[in-house]
């Protein structure tokens, strides 16, 4: 399968559902478009996994999700499951003939969840109207985890790299140009951020690093954004 092909399916699939429910502009309830693509969402504290879609005798489908702690987690794994009801059609799009193993299905649904919550056209604009300010963009894509933002910022075109903190440690790093270590501005940058709990800016070896404080109580989260700087 593949990845390039896949991403442009997955990115024309986000596209027709959020078209046949007239959803023009962020942020994206994921919640509400499951409910009219599928049907009822049920929260159920006994689920084993995140959540899955069931059928009802006589009353068609629903969606059912363990409870979640956070708006965004919630979103995020109604998405997901929401996914279920279109990956025949995302095989066949992508001609995968025998290939629909499960887990080629779960990376379907990951990838659709954050492309729902966060569509590539959409985010391809207001990223660039925010400067890539991640708490500008947040207050546009509400439903979205400041992760999920921030990792999709990665499929824009500009080279960069997205590191996650979370109490001081390093937890998750991705780069769009590769998988370079740590540079010297994240790690300033992230000290920084970390010290004085306030959005902070660091430009050192070529790179300019970007952090902010995503702190809720009793978890202390740093996120940065690094890119080549400017010659």
């Amino acid at each position: 399968m593949d990845h390039f092909q896949a991403i442009e399916v997955i990115d024309s699939l986000v596209l027709r559902v959020l078209a046949e429910h007239g959803v023009e502009r962020p942020p994206v309830d994921a919640v509400l478009l499951a409910a009219m693509h599928i049907g009822e969402i049920v929260i159920n504290s006994k689920l084993t996994t995140r959540g899955h879609i069931q059928e009802v005798d006589g009353a068609g489908s629903v969606i059912a999700v363990r409870p979640e702690r956070h708006p965004e987690r919630h979103h995020w794994t109604v998405a997901h499951e929401l996914s279920e009801s279109l990956k025949d059609e995302f095989f066949d799009l992508v001609d995968a003939g025998e290939d629909r193993h499960p887990q080629a299905a779960e990376r379907m649904a990951n990838v659709f969840a954050s492309r729902l919550l966060v569509p590539t056209a959409w985010l391809e604009r207001d990223a660039y109207r925010c400067g890539f300010e991640l708490p500008a963009i947040k207050r546009i894509y509400a439903t979205a985890s400041n992760e999920v933002i921030a990792m999709r910022l990665l499929d824009l075109a500009e080279p960069s790299a997205v590191a996650v903190f979370d109490h001081g440690r390093l937890v998750r790093r991705r780069s769009n140009v590769g998988h370079a270590v740590l540079t010297e501005a994240e790690k300033e940058c992230q000290a920084a951020v970390h010290r004085t709990g306030e959005r902070q800016q660091v430009r050192c070896g070529g790179i300019v690093a970007v952090g902010w404080p995503v702190n809720e109580d009793g978890w202390k989260r740093e996120i940065l954004r690094a890119t080549p700087a400017d010659e």
